[in-house]
């Protein structure tokens, strides 16, 4: 089985050459900061040749941070993660949160508890 893995697009990932694989993983920041974003976004997935898609979001995703319960009603050629596993057919367990550290004002922003 091969994964493929990208991320980063920021609204670019229909100039993004991917190659073959099985599973295709984007790691957040597509910039979505709006249904349309998502919708645009989906669709671009859906000329993708993989048997299965998955998608975190990234800090850059506010919609997705603003609007959790409206994602899948966007994104129905994925299988979206927050904060949960998905098994792969060969069994294999991915993990997927778009939590990060405190930085500036982004998304999926949590605050980083240092313990004395």
């Amino acid at each position: 089985m091969r994964i493929v893995a990208i991320g980063d697009t920021h609204t670019q990932h229909s100039n993004v050459k991917i190659p073959d694989g099985d599973v295709l993983l984007f790691a957040g920041d597509g910039e979505f900061r709006s249904a349309v974003d998502l919708i645009k976004f989906n669709r671009w997935l859906s000329c993708l040749k993989y048997g299965l898609i998955i998608v975190i979001a990234g800090n850059h995703d506010f919609f997705c941070e603003r609007f959790p319960n409206e994602i899948e009603r966007y994104l129905n050629e994925a299988i979206y993660l927050r904060d949960e596993q998905f098994e792969l057919p060969n069994g294999m367990i991915i993990w997927g949160s778009p939590m990060t550290k405190t930085f500036l004002n982004w998304a999926f922003n949590e605050p980083v508890i240092i313990d004395l």
